[in-house]
């Protein structure tokens, strides 16, 4: 079936200047191979054809400053984000089970998609991507899913050496964030922006607190014609490490 998709909207911390070069549209067929398609930034709606699969997901990448910088996925799951116009409205806040579906629906014909929906949404706090996916997506493939496995991951402080400004992450419902003044604290070489060249001039802190994984930000301040974005990489014990694009 062709179904119009209403691409997500701005997300409300970000400055109207940050706007994206264009989306990513993922989904899959009939047959469950990946198809997607790419359109303009400037469009608010798009047109995909996709089957009338229950829990059929449509991830919507943002995608900012030529590519660089690339959002967690927006989703829109069929039939349960249609609107009362017929379209499909794709959201942030449904990117983590629309991912998850993503990558289990086709082998798992009985899974009871709105179920899934309900309970992301009941005990994601806001931000499910807090959860861990992978493990989600396990349980559900060996038949022994439960709701204690929707548990947020321990987060561990990070703090990166910055030129001033605010930040956004991959995740954009962890909202903005705002850079310090650093004090007198000296940073490691593997904790500071550029590290052996990286960005020269007047340098703050951003504190954060991550779980394991990658983690991609940009700078998205009003009028700074200077691209920054970098990449934090955590591990499974807290350690991080900070690589500039």
């Amino acid at each position: 079936m062709l179904v119009e998709i209403e691409l997500p909207q701005h997300p409300a911390p970000l400055p109207a200047s940050f706007v994206p070069s264009g989306y990513r549209l993922v989904w899959r067929d009939e047959g469950g191979d990946e198809r997607e398609v790419f359109v303009d930034g400037s469009t608010s709606k798009a047109v995909v054809e996709i089957p009338k699969h229950p829990g059929l997901s449509v991830l919507v990448y943002a995608h900012y400053r030529g590519g660089t910088f690339v959002s967690r996925p927006a989703a829109a799951v069929f039939p349960y984000d249609l609107n009362g116009t017929g379209r499909l409205e794709a959201a942030y806040q449904q990117g983590f089970v629309g991912a998850v579906l993503h990558q289990v629906l086709f082998a798992l014909p009985s899974l009871n998609s709105g179920r899934l929906i309900e309970d992301v949404a009941a005990r994601g706090e806001g931000n499910p991507w807090l959860f861990d996916r992978e493990r989600v997506v396990d349980r559900l493939l060996a038949g022994r899913f439960s709701t204690i496995y929707l548990a947020a991951r321990d987060r561990f402080p990070v703090r990166v050496s910055v030129v001033p400004g605010r930040y956004v992450g991959d995740n954009f419902l962890a909202g903005i964030h705002e850079s310090e003044p650093n004090g007198s604290e000296p940073f490691a070489p593997e904790h500071t922006l550029g590290g052996d060249g990286g960005v020269e001039g007047e340098r703050e802190v951003l504190s954060l607190m991550l779980p394991a994984g990658y983690h991609r930000f940009a700078r998205v301040d009003a009028g700074r014609a200077e691209v920054l974005v970098f990449t934090v990489v955590v591990d499974e014990e807290g350690g991080y490490e900070v690589f500039a694009r």
